[in-house]
């Protein structure tokens, strides 16, 4: 596997710890989902994921799960690392996973005899930042909706030269990121919200850009949010269906199954102008951090504690017999950061409490009772004495140069570049 610059594929490595069967390992991604419109599972009152919220009673509902930043890539490298982007420092397009004192989770996975394969939409997968695995399937796409990512994956499944190795299955569905055009289907299966969630300021919709803005049939700027949210909703419901559609013919070929381990969740949220912000990757507010977690092959019910996806890395590794820490339950002390807005906010969570700050202003949440940071408190700039540990932690940034071309493609996105 491509490790990233200097990375070693022993530094670090977990051992084993246990021998037999090692389960098939299954993680969906889905982009840009937050948590409070994953409905009826977090409470939404739209059906946006009936398939997923019925399947969840047998798993286990993490109901405050965070990213470790609020865009794509620094929270896929976080769950290949089990660092933050406070620590492994690939926060910006323009850099590339740096020497670690531990494997990715790939390598790790294939030192335990599994087979790797990454399928994701998303342009900052298409440039190889060292995520990429040289012996395994890594299939990167842009614009692909999520049916057709199904069946990349289902030929590839079928084509497997070894079916009895143990599998790593990386997903990474695209289709709720802007723009908002969900199938017509989709839209008549979920309403626009019962209580209006505000306008689009009118003065600050061109700054939107990119794939955001929505504009009415005479071309005027669409300002009412409900259309947003019915939009996004939309979306949200179209891709469960593909999720599901996914999960049944994996059970078909025998993973994914009682004795095996699946992960769903998101990498981020999305903004609909709640803290004077729309999309993601600009603020660590909750609306872009807090993300739905169903685990299912490690118990049943809901933990109410507040975790971090970081934790994903120890828990996918104990799953196949390997020593790593922090798994979820090890990972409730955690930090988040992003800089792709062009302000470097950090923020540092434990025992519920939330302190963060955009390099000018400090606030402080209870996650616990405001998982979107609804009612923050002004904080002093001091940063915690952990996160400024973390902080000390931090490995040296190593540069990678973006084609113009994935320039391009993340600025039509709405990134921040």
């Amino acid at each position: 596997m491509l490790l990233g610059a200097g990375v070693s594929a022993c530094s670090g490595a977990p051992a084993p710890v246990a021998s037999g069967p090692r389960p098939n390992i299954v993680l969906v991604t889905i982009e840009t989902t937050r948590a409070d419109h994953v409905g009826p599972l977090y409470g939404h009152e739209q059906p946006t994921f009936p398939k997923l919220s019925a399947r969840a009673a047998s798993g286990m509902v993490y109901t405050r799960a965070f990213s470790a930043s609020s865009w794509t890539l620094p929270s896929i490298v976080s769950i290949y690392t089990g660092l933050s982007p406070l620590q492994h420092t690939v926060d910006r397009i323009e850099r590339q996973v740096p020497e670690l004192d531990r494997p990715l989770l790939g390598h790790a996975l294939e030192s335990r005899g599994y087979e790797v394969a990454f399928f994701g939409v998303n342009p900052v997968f298409s440039v190889d930042r060292g995520l990429a695995a040289d012996r395994a399937h890594w299939q990167p796409e842009v614009g692909w909706p999520a049916g057709r990512l199904n069946q990349a994956v289902i030929a590839w499944l079928d084509q497997r030269k070894t079916p009895q190795q143990p599998l790593f299955l990386h997903v990474h569905y695209f289709d709720p990121h802007c723009p908002y055009i969900p199938p017509d289907r989709a839209l008549a299966q979920v309403s626009p919200p019962s209580v209006s969630p505000g306008t689009v300021p009118s003065e600050r919709f061109a700054e939107m850009g990119g794939c955001y803005g929505i504009d009415k049939a005479d071309g005027s700027p669409e300002l009412e949010l409900s259309t947003y949210h019915h939009r996004y909703d939309a979306e949200l419901r179209a891709v469960d269906e593909s999720l599901d559609r996914l999960l049944v013919r994996l059970a078909e070929r025998g993973i994914g199954g009682p004795s095996d381990l699946l992960v769903v969740t998101s990498d981020h949220g999305e903004a609909f102008w709640e803290h004077d912000d729309y999309g993601h990757s600009h603020t660590l507010w909750g609306e872009t951090t807090w993300v739905p977690l169903v685990v299912w092959g490690a118990g049943q019910g809901r933990s109410t504690e507040p975790v971090s996806l970081t934790g994903l890395y120890g828990s996918l590794l104990a799953a196949a017999g390997l020593a790593a820490t922090p798994t979820l339950a090890e990972s409730r002390s955690f930090s988040q950061g992003t800089e792709a807005g062009g302000s470097p906010w950090k923020a540092w969570v434990s025992d519920g409490q939330k302190w963060m700050t955009d390099g000018e202003h400090a606030w402080t949440t209870d996650v616990r009772a405001d998982p979107l940071d609804s009612r923050p408190a002004e904080a002093a700039m001091a940063l915690p004495a952990e996160l400024q540990a973390v902080l000390d932690k931090a490995v040296t940034p190593v540069p990678l140069q973006p084609t113009d071309e994935e320039r391009e493609r993340l600025r039509a996105l709405g990134y921040t570049l």
